[in-house]
């Protein structure tokens, strides 16, 4: 898996801190209680999760259990989450993470872009087959079209190659 993060400051821009991570949704195991642990001892706007968010085959529905044992009772969300879909995902429903009911939880679509202060992040999910490339490519033309250039543009996603 190459995941690719990029993030661009500008000289005059205020600070931000965001944790990056994937391949977390394990309910507790390989290490994700210390990791969440050392997250919140770290001062962060946000968290910004790059895919295989529910080991090992996704979620079933918004309701499923793992929301609770791999993410509530693990990483005990306080900041919003901006979450991608990874290939783990797809073993499952993933209506049902687009669908998860939880003030933190966002994955409004499988490509989205959100805003954290003048920088924008454009999250897509690579995980396509070869019909729905070109759907996801419209989708961020129109969300690169409609970013204000003026600001630092990211882009993250999860890849199973």
């Amino acid at each position: 898996m190459r995941t690719f993060i990029s993030l661009m400051l500008p000289c005059n821009a205020l600070a931000f801190s965001v944790h990056v991570l994937g391949d977390w949704g394990r309910r507790g195991q390989f290490s994700q209680v210390a990791i969440a642990d050392k997250m919140r001892s770290v001062p962060h706007d946000a968290v910004i999760s790059v895919g295989d968010n529910f080991y090992p085959d996704g979620l079933q529905t918004n309701q499923d259990e793992q929301i609770r044992e791999s993410w509530l009772d693990i990483y005990s969300p306080e900041k919003p989450w901006y979450v991608a879909l990874g290939n783990h995902d797809y073993h499952g429903n993933i209506q049902a993470q687009l669908d998860i009911v939880n003030p933190y939880w966002n994955m409004p679509d499988k490509v989205y872009s959100f805003n954290i202060q003048n920088h924008t992040f454009v999250v897509l999910d690579s995980t396509v087959d070869d019909e729905l490339e070109q759907e996801y490519e419209a989708s961020l033309d129109h969300l690169l079209i409609k970013t204000n250039m003026q600001s630092s543009l990211d882009c993250m996603r999860d890849s199973k190659q």
